[in-house]
C-alpha cells in the first residue's frame, strides 16, 4: 500500500509538472514600458499630474473573443486636503482617448462610457487593477480609434495624486495589461461525435 501511495504521488507530481509547463492559450500579456507612458501636468491645478497610456491590443484578437482585460500597475498615493476633508482612499481613474491628446488636458478626449476607476489607499507601492475590457474591446471593434489611455485623478472629487512605480513587472515594465479570451466548452457528447 505505501509503495502504490508512493507511485500515485509521483504520478500526480508529474502530471503538475507537465501542466505547469504549458501556456494558458486563453491568456496573453501585453507589458507596457516607460516608453509607452508619459507624465502629464496641466495647468489647471485641479486636475494636477496624469499619464497617458500606449498599448497595442492583440492582432488576432476581436472584440466577441476578448472576455476581459484588466491593467495591473503598482503607484504610490498621496491624499490631498480639499475643503477640510482628506480621503484615505483616493479614486483612481482610466479612460480611452477617443482622439490624440494636445498639451493642455480636454475632458471631452476622454471616452466616458469606457472608463474605469478604483479607490486606493494612500500609501507607497499599492498594487492596483484595474478592469478594461469596456476600453479594450472598444478598440478591438473599431468603436473608438486606440489614441491610448488617461490614468490619473482627472475628473471627480481630483482627492489624491497617484506615482506610477516601475520596474515591477517582467523585463522592467511599469505596467501589464493581462488579456483573457473567451473559451469554447465542447460538450463530451460532441467531442465524441466528432471523433
Amino acid at each position: 500500500m505505501y509503495r502504490l501511495n508512493k507511485i500515485s504521488l509521483g504520478v500526480i507530481a508529474w502530471l503538475v509538472l507537465i501542466g505547469a509547463g504549458r501556456s494558458d492559450p486563453t491568456k496573453q500579456v501585453i507589458l507596457i514600458q516607460s516608453s509607452d507612458v508619459t507624465l502629464r501636468a496641466d495647468p489647471d491645478s485641479a486636475v494636477g499630474r496624469y499619464y497617458t497610456l500606449s498599448y497595442e491590443p492583440p492582432e488576432a484578437l476581436s472584440g466577441a473573443d476578448l472576455e476581459r482585460a484588466v491593467l495591473e500597475l503598482v503607484v504610490d498615493v498621496s491624499a490631498k486636503q480639499r475643503e477640510g476633508y482628506v480621503s484615505e482612499a483616493p479614486v483612481l481613474e482610466i479612460y480611452a482617448l477617443i482622439e490624440p491628446l494636445s498639451d493642455d488636458f480636454d475632458p471631452g478626449r476622454l471616452h466616458r462610457a469606457s472608463r474605469s476607476v478604483r479607490p486606493v489607499a494612500a500609501g507607497a507601492g499599492r498594487h492596483v487593477v484595474l478592469d478594461i475590457t469596456t476600453i479594450v474591446r472598444s478598440h478591438l471593434e473599431g468603436a473608438i480609434r486606440n489614441h491610448g489611455l488617461v490614468l490619473g485623478s482627472v475628473t471627480g472629487m481630483r482627492e489624491g495624486e497617484f506615482i506610477v512605480v516601475p520596474g515591477n513587472f517582467p523585463q522592467g515594465a511599469v505596467a501589464q495589461v493581462r488579456i483573457y479570451r473567451r473559451h469554447e466548452v465542447v460538450p463530451a457528447v460532441r467531442r465524441a461525435q466528432s471523433r
